[in-house]
């Protein structure tokens, strides 16, 4: 349970007590994702080589032409089938692994960061005050428009990539950019107004910029932000190092996850290779399969485009997983980066609170409704965000100044209520 603000004056080891129980929490979920997934995958391979195993017997066992080729083709597609699921369900355990993991990683930088800052200790003390569930509502809102904005999912396929490098991608954004330009020429007529040529160069200036600040400084990704150290000549010869010795920097995001998918991806090629053998053998011997198909060669015609579908999407598959994983070791949803997502997330939360209580202390009646419109505010700060994510830093900042203020403003009025009150108390009529 959240602790009251009370309970943390009275005991500071409340606050501490708080934040170990929900350490332990996360843990226990990024331990649990990560065992299901070792478990399901040992389990996978053992069942489709017993499956493998009960066609490959029953290959042997028959002879030349008494074989059914199209039952071994079934049997052999059907470990396709559940390395695939196997391994996306792999991806969806680790993407919740690492988001607990990265939310440890978070307190411990919140508690490093307090004892620096000290000119906003409020910061601290309300982000550890934020419960988990009401945390893991925040980031289903703002994570999602993080990782639309950088990157860019087929519509068809499903696969990723980094938004920014995709053309289709980057025309939608420059759209998005000019239609937010536009409306607000509609809501603030300038002197002299703009024309519609204008807007768009103007658009296209704070597309460039933006695009060229992210590649310049990749935060969501730590592979491709070691690979831009060379370029960072101020860092460098702070710790004396030339910019040859930058490119000696790596990261390794560690090889369970790519051990395990390499494991099921070489099951699914065993299986794809006994696939086209089989379409092959039917080829060979038309007559080896069903009734309906020893009359002409529509069975032959028939299992080819269904091994070629079949072909397809396991390739397309496995693209996809590819590059979930490679978002997953060192992207946007790896433990590290996700660290860093949970603060912009919990922030988020806390300036929708702050927008929310303002809006709802100016309604008529003397009960306010604290979380009323919660939701909507959470969405509106989160496309804020999405607005400042090539410059994420300064929108932190921002931010934190902002949640500063209106606490001092409140502390400020709620010691001038309580001298009120006590001025009403001293003077009030005895009766």
């Amino acid at each position: 349970m959240k602790p009251p603000l009370a309970s943390i004056d009275r005991d500071p080891d409340a606050l501490y007590a708080f934040n170990q129980e929900q350490i332990k929490v996360v843990r226990a979920e990024g331990t649990e994702a990560k065992q299901c997934f070792n478990t399901q995958s040992h389990q996978t391979v053992a069942l489709s080589v017993a499956i493998l195993g009960v066609g490959l017997k029953f290959v042997t066992d028959l002879k030349g032409a008494d074989i059914n080729w199209y039952t071994v083709a079934f049997t052999v597609a059907a470990p396709i089938f559940l390395c695939l699921f196997s391994i996306n369900v792999g991806c969806h355990k680790y993407n919740t692994a690492n988001r607990a993991l990265g939310y440890e990683i978070h307190l411990s930088r919140i508690i490093e960061y307090s004892e620096r800052n000290r000119a906003m200790p409020g910061i601290e003390r309300e982000l550890r005050r934020i419960g988990w569930e009401q945390a893991m509502f925040a980031w289903r809102i703002v994570q999602p428009v993080i990782f639309d904005f950088l990157y860019y999912q087929n519509r068809w396929l499903g696969i990723c990539c980094p938004r920014l490098e995709r053309g289709a991608s980057m025309a939608a954004e420059k759209r998005y950019i000019l239609a937010q330009l536009s409306e607000k020429r509609k809501g603030a007529p300038q002197t002299p107004p703009e024309g519609a040529a204008e807007i768009a160069a103007r658009a296209e200036e704070t597309f460039a910029s933006r695009r060229e600040a992210i590649r310049r400084y990749p935060w969501y990704d730590s592979r491709l932000l070691l690979s831009r150290l060379a370029e960072e000549a101020d860092i460098l010869g702070q710790h004396g190092l030339t910019r040859a010795a930058g490119d000696h920097a790596q990261f390794h995001p560690g090889s369970y996850l790519n051990k395990s998918m390499q494991m099921l991806f070489i099951m699914i090629g065993l299986c794809c290779f006994l696939l086209t053998v089989s379409i092959w053998k039917i080829w060979e011997s038309p007559g080896s399969g069903p009734p309906a198909a020893k009359s002409d060669v529509a069975g032959p015609y028939f299992a080819t485009v269904i091994g070629a579908a079949l072909f397809l999407y396991t390739v397309a598959s496995c693209v996809r997983c590819y590059r979930r994983a490679r978002v997953l070791e060192s992207g946007l949803l790896s433990i590290q980066t996700s660290a860093f997502v949970w603060r912009i997330v919990c922030l988020a939360h806390l300036c929708a609170i702050a927008r929310m209580t303002e809006m709802n202390e100016q309604r008529a009646d003397d009960s306010p409704q604290i979380y009323n419109k919660y939701t909507l505010h959470l969405g509106a700060v989160s496309c804020d965000l999405r607005n400042n994510l090539h410059d994420v830093h300064e929108w932190l900042r921002k931010t934190e100044r902002f949640l500063n203020g209106r606490w001092e403003r409140d502390a400020a009025l709620g010691i001038v209520r309580t001298a009120m009150a006590r001025a009403e108390a001293a003077f009030a009529p005895n009766l």
